[in-house]
């Protein structure tokens, strides 16, 4: 399902589903599915269509604007433009991420190589461990801001999904020669890696081809890399993968749990031998990389321990309401969802004979449908001064019973 993460705003780290369909932006909360409650939106302000050919953003003749990746939008259907995955939408103090909730396995593509890897040094490197000692790097005064930059982002970061796409629109505002960017992690059930995020820095989709040498020396040495020229670097020069994929420059550092385990790499490049990565910028990878390691890791045991807790509950709430005496039936518009033992035993029926059912309202005595009706309704509508009611029912044998219902 397509989604928008706020970014930068009062709703920073909130998170909006796109439904199929129209989805208006604004703030009116009576007109609009995704509600910016701000003066400087307009009432309707934007619409992201989502359809079988794309997603779609128009602005709908809003007071202030609305822009994509920094180019503002004409209004109506003269400025409509289809969204891409990590597409900036800004409208006004909000900046919002757009992103499919699809696999971006399919963007990057590990390229094996024909050649191995030689052993000749690499430009440069920088050890990074889960508990480097930050107080050994040097950090100018610029790479320290991206440093504290890439901090801020991500810490309002809880769930673990979100984290790979915001390093990477940190790093790439940071690191202003970097032409692509993406994050790998290592996949639970074996060595494979998969992307958790790519980017362009000119926002295009197109795949991003990457060399498997690479990504093997980061993992195996636990060092972050910089190669000044990887067509040129000795380290990589026999490798296939590299060559085809022109890199002028290149960063790459390991992500490293507690347990000091590699379980991803970020990679940045360039293609521009004019703008090139030095080594300063790979002391701040480094060090960003062991931020962005430990940010990861407590995400995904909090979304572990999330997930955990919630099956905890469901299965003490489903014991606790199975095993009832008291009849205990979940329905939405009287189309059984859920019924206890208790309560198909009540109607002479199985549970299972119960949720097969369109509706329970046979199973109330014809003279009270139109009570339980409308009790039902005044519930629905917060009208009803208490849930508890006496009804006729009707057993499987058609034999009425009364029941109280609270």
């Amino acid at each position: 399902m397509p989604t928008l993460l706020v970014l930068k705003g009062p709703l920073k780290g909130e998170e909006f589903k796109l439904s199929d369909g129209l989805n208006i932006i604004g703030r009116h909360a009576t007109y609009c599915d995704i509600v910016l409650a701000h003066d400087a939106v307009s009432r309707r302000h934007a619409v992201i269509e989502v359809s079988k050919p794309g997603c779609y953003i128009e602005d709908m003749h809003s007071h202030n604007g609305t822009a994509v990746n920094g180019r503002r939008l004409a209004p109506g259907e003269a400025g409509r433009m289809e969204l891409c995955d990590a597409d900036l939408v800004e409208i006004n103090g909000f900046q919002l991420i757009f992103y499919r909730n699809e696999s971006t396995a399919s963007t990057v593509l590990l390229v094996a190589d024909e050649d191995g890897e030689s052993s000749h040094s690499i430009v440069s490197s920088v050890q990074v461990q889960a508990q480097l000692d930050d107080s050994t790097l040097e950090y100018p005064t610029a790479k320290l801001r991206a440093l504290l930059r890439v901090m801020d982002d991500l810490g309002n970061s809880v769930k673990a999904d979100d984290v790979p796409q915001r390093t990477l629109l940190s790093l790439m505002g940071s690191f202003e020669q970097a032409q692509r960017g993406f994050i790998l992690l290592r996949e639970p059930s074996g060595d494979e890696f998969r992307a958790a995020a790519a980017m362009h820095r000119d926002g295009s989709t197109r795949r991003i081809r990457m060399s498997r040498t690479i990504v093997e020396s980061v993992v195996r040495r636990r060092s972050a890399i910089l190669t000044a020229d990887a067509t040129q670097d000795q380290r990589f020069s026999d490798s296939h993968s590299v060559s085809k994929m022109q890199l002028r420059s290149m960063m790459c550092a390991p992500l490293i749990s507690r347990d000091g385990d590699v379980f991803g790499v970020i990679q940045l490049d360039a293609s521009d031998g004019a703008a090139r990565f030095l080594h300063p910028d790979l002391e701040v990878l480094a060090g960003i990389a062991r931020h962005v390691g430990a940010v990861l890791e407590n995400a995904r045991l909090h979304d572990a321990a999330l997930s955990a807790q919630k099956m905890r509950f469901e299965r003490q709430f489903r014991n606790l309401v199975v095993g009832s005496i008291q009849g205990i039936l979940i329905q939405r518009e009287f189309r059984p969802l859920f019924v206890n033992d208790s309560w198909a035993l009540y109607h002479g029926l199985g549970p299972g004979e119960v949720t097969r059912m369109e509706s329970v309202l046979p199973l109330v005595h014809p003279d009270d449908v139109a009570l339980v009706r409308e009790h039902v309704l005044r519930l629905a509508r917060g009208e009803a001064e208490s849930a508890m009611f006496e009804y006729r029912g009707l057993r499987a044998d058609r034999m009425p019973v009364w029941f109280e219902n609270v």
